[in-house]
């Protein structure tokens, strides 16, 4: 007498995997032939006993009990929770019993990753930016290599923009100079106000100093007089 074919059994314990909490691990099971991985929230949590939607599916692993590395985090003072499914011919296995009852789950599809949802999620580097998807991060935030950054300096996985960097980022007007932080730029660079400028005229480009643009300004000893250009002052 041959047993009847029937979905997998529950998968239990599930756990971090061993030496790190960015990665779960669970036993394989005979029966098995994949599995799937849902994530929700804990406002999600009561619509695992009805029929409303209450997670997304991560992914699907190919008999595999382990490799799942988080992607996300949830907002400060919420939760994310994660179930494990396993799969074969015969369709998906169970979720197992909550305290009042038997789970039934409900997903709305697989995952999207979104730069506006508030959590650290797909290759975000830090909450919505960063990343192949997401816009630059600002200056502190947390990035892995420097196109996650606005600035496109990445230091000890911090984004950051100095004036000594070799980039042209931040409030600066060109590079490394300029703007509320920086020194003032030669003549010739990028400028948006007098104050970028050494010569301290700024037309778009700083100016170089002449004896009559109204500026004390390149060798002058007074407001475009003296020095060994300009006439003497009077």
């Amino acid at each position: 007498m041959s047993l009847q074919a029937a979905p997998p059994a529950e998968v239990s314990d599930l756990v971090w995997c061993q030496g790190a909490q960015d990665c779960f691990d669970w036993p394989d099971l005979t029966d098995a032939t994949g599995y799937e991985m849902y994530r929700g929230t804990a406002a999600d949590l009561p619509s695992l006993l009805d029929a409303g939607i209450d997670s997304c599916r991560v992914g699907a692993y190919v008999v595999s009990t382990s490799g799942y590395r988080l992607g996300e985090a949830p907002r400060a003072g919420e939760m994310l929770w994660f179930l494990v499914r396993a799969v074969n011919s015969e369709g998906p296995g169970s979720v197992g019993d909550a305290t009042t009852g038997p789970r039934r789950l409900d997903p709305s599809g697989d995952c999207v990753t979104s730069c506006q949802d508030d959590l650290l999620n797909g290759y975000e580097s830090d909450v919505d930016c960063g990343g192949p998807a997401c816009p630059g991060c600002l200056d502190g935030r947390t990035c892995l290599v420097p196109s996650d950054c606005v600035s496109g300096v990445c230091t000890d996985e911090l984004c950051e923009c100095t004036c000594v960097d070799g980039i042209w980022c931040g409030d600066e007007t060109d590079l490394d100079c300029g703007g509320p932080v920086c020194l003032p730029c030669p003549d010739g660079w990028m400028c948006a106000v007098p104050s970028d400028c050494q010569s301290g005229v700024c037309d778009g480009h700083c100016i170089a100093p002449t004896c009559d643009d109204g500026v004390m300004n390149g060798e002058e000893t007074g407001v475009d007089c003296g020095g060994p250009v300009c006439p003497p002052c009077g």
